[in-house]
């Protein structure tokens, strides 16, 4: 379930993982505190992003995934929820722009909200900010 746009907290870090609705444009001005550890802050615009392999590479480039990673859905997942070549951190992942087919937004929210519950687990801080454009993008086939 993705959270509506509420004022964040300073502390936002520090509570429960999820996917929270934001505009692109307050992408700039979240509270991501300094003292709070290594904060990883991975931003992917998927204005371009047509189809589920146009989407899965630009994770690809922001998370900067190994060589292996299999460019489908269950890789995507597997590497969102081990990361280990990053340095340890919380992170805070910002999606903006569209995707045209209604099945790979569902399927990568779905996804992302999974993500976000097996770093919940884990005691790891993964927030996802989804600008309410890709939401709201139109259907294609």
């Amino acid at each position: 379930m993705i959270a509506p746009p509420d004022t964040l907290p300073p502390d936002f870090l520090a509570g429960p993982n999820g996917l929270l609705a934001r505009p692109a444009a307050d992408f700039a001005t979240l509270p991501l505190r300094p003292d709070a550890g290594t904060t990883h802050r991975i931003e992917i615009a998927l204005t371009q992003a047509a189809r589920k392999a146009d989407i899965l590479t630009a994770f690809a480039r922001a998370f900067d995934m190994p060589r292996w990673f299999g460019h489908n859905w269950d890789a995507l997942y597997d590497c969102l929820t081990d990361l280990e070549w990053l340095p340890e951190g919380q992170f805070v992942v910002l999606l903006s722009g569209s995707a045209a087919r209604e099945k790979d937004r569902i399927t990568l929210l779905r996804l992302l909200e999974d993500a976000c519950d097996a770093w919940q687990d884990a005691g790891t801080a993964f927030h996802v900010f989804i600008d309410p454009q890709l939401l709201a993008a139109p259907t294609a086939a």
